[in-house]
């Protein structure tokens, strides 16, 4: 905990001074959880990273042809809002879990996105916080790498053990 900041504006000012490229924070208020339609093709350049890192001999990765992102506002006494895509792995996972579920019914699927990634995460009993990294070749912009959601009390995680 003694290197989370106290607000996305903030990491957004440490990335100027000293380049900062990692951080986490708690966000203020959870505006909205978007599900944004992107090709479902990998581009040339995707294609390209794949055969680099895994080989030419393997299949392409599935393509998830949405990307999601949240709205928010930080502890930040200026902030305006933010609106950063989310890269985290599990989001993807629990997309292609519900989308076979629902044959691609994509009302349903939006709805059990929000479910999880909205209602769950950022219910009251949670104490979230985004965990965020800058794009190498835009170090200005961040994407949101996961949340960590414990349970808001102590005593509650304690239970789980």
């Amino acid at each position: 905990m003694p290197t989370v900041s106290s607000s996305m504006c903030e990491i957004l000012r440490l990335q100027k001074q000293i380049n900062k490229s990692l951080g986490m924070f708690k966000p203020k208020k959870v505006l909205d959880f978007s599900i944004i339609q992107e090709n479902d093709e990998w581009s040339y350049a995707e294609r390209a990273i794949q055969k680099s890192l895994f080989g030419p001999e393997l299949l392409p990765l599935e393509k998830i042809p949405f990307s999601f992102k949240y709205s928010f506002l930080c502890h930040d006494e200026g902030c305006k809002g933010h609106k950063m895509k989310i890269v985290d792995w599990e989001t993807a996972q629990f997309y292609r879990k519900i989308s076979k579920k629902y044959k691609d019914n994509m009302n349903l699927i939006e709805r059990e996105m929000k479910k999880r990634w909205l209602d769950e995460l950022f219910s009251t009993n949670r104490d979230p916080y985004f965990y965020v990294g800058n794009v190498a070749k835009f170090p200005r912009s961040f994407i949101i790498l996961g949340v960590f959601w414990p349970l808001h009390k102590k005593e509650e995680q304690l239970r789980l053990i």
